[in-house]
């Protein structure tokens, strides 16, 4: 039976190939701004930044809602590109989610 971590090691290769054939070509600097998505989608989610709390189906649910964040900012704000402003509203969201986490987890505690 394969570990968790030889799982993920093989879906991690299974996910380079796919961003390479859907890409075009193979260049290291392509996924750079990928993980704050992905740190953004998770917290959005409900995943605590300590550990040990969150879903797959929050994560999911977090990245609809950052994208429908991302794509109602760039309609209203139509005079700059959406991505120049990208990564300050994500980091914006990400502020306030772990504010909201950290709140309403603690008087849970």
């Amino acid at each position: 039976m394969m570990g968790w971590t030889v799982l993920g090691r093989h879906l991690y290769a299974l996910g380079g190939l796919l961003f390479t054939g859907r890409s075009g070509q193979a260049n290291p600097g392509l996924g750079v701004s990928y993980e704050l998505y992905a740190i953004t989608a998770a917290v959005v989610g409900g995943c605590s930044l300590s550990g040990g709390v969150g879903s797959i189906r929050g994560t999911v649910l977090g990245l609809f809602l950052i994208q429908i964040v991302i794509k109602g900012t760039a309609i209203i704000v139509r005079w700059i590109d959406s991505s120049q402003i990208e990564g300050l509203v994500l980091g914006t969201v990400v502020v306030l989610a772990v504010a909201f986490n950290q709140r309403f987890r603690g008087r849970a505690a």
